[in-house]
């Protein structure tokens, strides 16, 4: 016996065609392929782009209208509702705002992109978050907190909005790595490439905080990483940029590995691609080195001390790459993050390099900064036989948790009696 599926409507056949595979409505109506295809399926697709995109708009009022449905009777089956949010700029410099809907059964449902036009103060993002969640059937009151990266915009968002507000630690992890290896580093000790920047490499510090260069000792053991770096990137162009010297390279490298290897750029937007380059670049070092001086072009070495330093460097990078994949997860949560963090905390400590005691500094003060003790707290309190404890990070006394579940009944739950919430404390106790 033959299962049937059932068949996606020609409204969601179109819709799929212009958000997902990118199709513009114009090249869905002109194309005889699709015409075909939607024809031999028994659907007859219209021949203008106003009733193309009538279709595709009648099929997004049909699954918001499911979408109001679903959140409706989640909230009336009593889930809380929790917010990420993000600003997004595509390649045609349009700015947008996604809001997703998390549910505590771990359910997420997204609200799509919000155009953005003009500047983006907080008070135009509580009133974006506002206006899309009443969308959806949702009051602001039925919003518990929300995350969102580092921003200063969005931490007077936090503070404006009334939600209970969690910053990004893959941020913080990020702008970490950027303090140690892109921070108060000397210009002039900086060696400046003639070349245009590579398409794979942004090389400018636009994304960064602007702060004065201050020479340190830090500051100037940074800069011999940060020449190293900027070498090294010149040489990977060298061979990006000259297919024929790329293919003098691959060859040599076949000779050794058995098949072509190809060098690959960091982006300093995603630092943990910086791994990812130097340990192709050591792995072929050799090979580069024999085919730069058969070309005449023999003006970079590395030194036993340069290959020493890159190697404590990736030694330092790789834990905290394997953290912000940890923090990335789809199920990942505070109890999960702590985790993840004392496992990052004890490897750079016990590397003992210098390299590492900075990336823990300055981790340990982003971290600090975006993490919200008091949830912590209550988590770890909840769950104190399964939890990680990270012995860096400060918690709340068992007074101060109790104070702070109340506070959340209080402002969550109306005509409830002081007694309940003295009572609160007393089963949170015979849990632990």
């Amino acid at each position: 016996m033959l299962d049937f599926v059932k068949r996606r409507s020609i409204n969601e056949e179109l819709a799929r065609l212009a958000s997902k595979d990118g199709f513009t409505i114009q090249g869905i109506t002109k194309s005889e392929f699709i015409r075909q295809a939607f024809a031999s399926r028994g659907m007859k697709m219209p021949t203008s782009n106003t009733s193309v995109m009538k279709l595709i708009h009648d099929f997004f009022d049909e699954a918001k209208a499911k979408t109001v449905q679903d959140i409706a009777k989640r909230s009336k089956e009593g889930h809380s509702v929790s917010l990420t949010l993000d600003e997004w700029t595509s390649v045609s410099n349009k700015r947008y705002m996604n809001i997703n809907i998390h549910f505590a059964d771990g359910a997420m449902i997204n609200l799509g992109l919000i155009p953005i036009s003009g500047s983006l103060p907080a008070e135009k993002i509580v009133a974006l978050v506002k206006s899309a969640v009443e969308g959806f059937g949702l009051k602001p009151n039925d919003v518990f907190g929300a995350t969102t990266d580092g921003a200063a915009v969005m931490i007077k968002f936090g503070k404006s909005s009334g939600y209970m507000h969690q910053l990004c630690y893959n941020h913080g992890l990020h702008l970490a790595v950027c303090d140690v290896l892109y921070k108060n580093v000397p210009n002039e000790l900086i060696p400046q490439d003639d070349e245009e920047s590579d398409d794979d490499y942004d090389d400018s510090d636009e994304e960064y905080e602007n702060e004065d260069n201050v020479i340190s000792d830090a500051g100037l053991y940074r800069s011999s990483f940060s020449v190293t770096l900027k070498q090294i990137r010149k040489v990977i162009r060298i061979f990006r940029a000259s297919p024929v010297k790329n293919a003098l390279l691959q060859e040599k490298i076949s000779k050794v590995f058995g098949k072509s290897l190809k060098l690959l750029l960091d982006v300093r937007t995603r630092w943990n691609s910086t791994v990812t380059m130097l340990e192709r670049f050591l792995k072929v070092w050799k090979c580069i080195d024999e085919t730069l001086e058969d070309l005449g072009q023999k003006d970079f070495h590395l030194t036993k001390k340069d290959v020493e330093s890159i190697q404590n460097l990736m030694s330092a990078l790789q834990p905290i790459k394997l953290s912000s994949e940890a923090l990335g997860r789809r199920d990942a949560n505070l109890l999960t993050a702590e985790g993840s963090l004392s496992f990052l905390f004890t490897k750079l400590k016990d590397q003992n390099t210098c390299i590492a005691t900075e990336l823990y500094d300055a981790i340990l003060k982003r971290i600090g900064e975006r993490r919200n003790k008091e949830l912590v707290s209550v988590m770890k309190f909840l769950n104190n036989k399964t939890t990680v404890t990270c012995a860096e990070l400060p918690v709340l006394t068992r007074s101060q948790i109790f104070k702070f579940i109340k506070d959340i009944f209080l402002k969550a739950i109306t005509g409830i009696t002081v007694d309940l919430f003295r009572a609160r404390p007393i089963l949170l106790l015979n849990r632990s």
